[in-house]
């Protein structure tokens, strides 16, 4: 843990970074800012305002090397990926915003504050387009030489360019979207993240039973207590999964399997 009394002074430093912006002192605030995060650079959300009084001076290079150290921290973090596109997009990079807005949008939360349904909204847009821009270049490139090919090769080309404008999912995915139809990117992580943490602690407790009881007890302890408590683990995911969007499509089949 660190210094209670150091911590108080980040605390304090960082509320007076706060009245100076709310006094409009995007300058002053900068400063601050500035110098909590080279204290304590391992928290994400110095590095957000530190980012936002970057942008408002109007020095986006600095607010974009302030976000992206907030996601060297919380590489999935939906505001900072979301604070990252829309300043790619203000310097003009379209393409890199419209990408990072994809990767922002499949890391949104369940609720969003009312405060970033604007920006939220823009993002969908944004990501939109993008993906629409992308798919008639490469569409338009790809024209003249899908006339000259066999039906099979027509449908490798078109796979092709379905996954670079990331508009279907891997063959690899197919067989779990069959028990989880609809289910979301951020489901997914969640459900994934969820199982890592169960099975980590199930095999610490395994180890510390086989350990330290009988193996009467160890064998009771995997039938009564190991395959329940996973049945009941599973059931308590649904609520998260109907959230993501469990069951909202129906499985499909893919057109072309592996070669």
């Amino acid at each position: 843990m660190g210094d209670p009394g150091a911590q108080d002074e980040v605390t304090e430093r960082e509320a007076e970074a706060d009245r100076a912006a709310s006094c409009g002192d995007a300058a002053g605030a900068r400063r601050i800012l500035e110098d909590i995060t080279a204290a304590t650079p391992a928290r994400v959300e110095p590095w957000l305002k530190l980012a936002a009084m970057c942008r408002a001076e109007g020095d986006l290079e600095a607010a974009l090397a302030a976000v992206t150290a907030a996601l060297r921290i919380d590489p999935l973090g939906f505001l900072p990926l979301l604070l990252k596109a829309s300043l790619l997009e203000a310097s003009g990079r379209a393409n890199e915003a419209g990408e990072t807005y994809g990767h922002a949008l499949a890391q949104r939360p369940e609720a969003i504050p009312p405060g970033l349904a604007g920006a939220v909204a823009n993002a969908e847009r944004s990501h939109a387009a993008h993906v629409a821009a992308t798919g008639k270049r490469l569409a338009a490139a790809i024209a003249p030489l899908e006339k000259s090919l066999a039906a099979k090769e027509q449908r490798r080309l078109r796979r092709f360019h379905s996954n670079i404008v990331r508009t279907t999912r891997p063959y690899h995915s197919e067989p779990s979207h069959f028990h989880y139809p609809g289910l979301t990117e951020r489901g997914w992580y969640l459900l994934t993240r969820n199982w890592i943490g169960y099975f980590l602690v199930m095999a610490v407790l395994n180890e510390a039973v086989w350990r330290l009881t009988s193996t009467d007890t160890w064998v009771a302890f995997k039938l009564w207590v190991f395959i329940p408590a996973t049945f009941l683990f599973a059931a308590a995911n649904v609520p998260m999964l109907l959230r993501h969007g469990l069951g909202d499509e129906k499985p499909e089949t893919p057109d072309l399997p592996p070669e």
